[in-house]
């Protein structure tokens, strides 16, 4: 797939929301409240957010997902309930484990009050 097909398929999933949410946004925030260049940020926001999806998710078709393919093909080829229940054993633990990881490093970079004690 390439990245113009990927942005189309972005762009259709993204575009719709953004609909509503300006919508919304017209409908319920008043006029003198709204800043001035609210609209073109937003539009600027959305092409960004398209834009950087559509990149990441080429890269999942790319790099990951064949990947996570040929291990769901081996392991049903081998047609054993232990094996598959074994692998999974030993592959869900580790994707928990990076995104406490990230979740961690993520409150690390969280700056606090001044005066605030550190906490462990």
């Amino acid at each position: 797939m390439n990245m113009l097909a990927k942005f189309r398929e972005t762009a259709f999933s993204v575009l719709p929301i953004m609909g509503i949410v300006l919508a919304l946004g017209l409908a319920a925030v008043p006029r003198e409240a709204a800043e001035p260049w609210w609209l073109a940020r937003f539009v600027v926001g959305g092409a960004m957010l398209v834009a950087g999806l559509s990149a990441f998710l080429l890269g999942v078709d790319l790099g990951i997902a064949p990947f996570g393919e040929r291990v769901g093909e081996a392991l049903a080829k081998r047609r054993s309930l232990p094996r598959l229940v074994g692998a999974d054993r030993r592959l869900a633990p580790g994707g928990t484990a990076r995104e406490r990881q990230h979740v961690v490093r993520a409150r690390a970079l969280v700056p606090r009050p001044l005066g605030a004690p550190l906490r462990r």
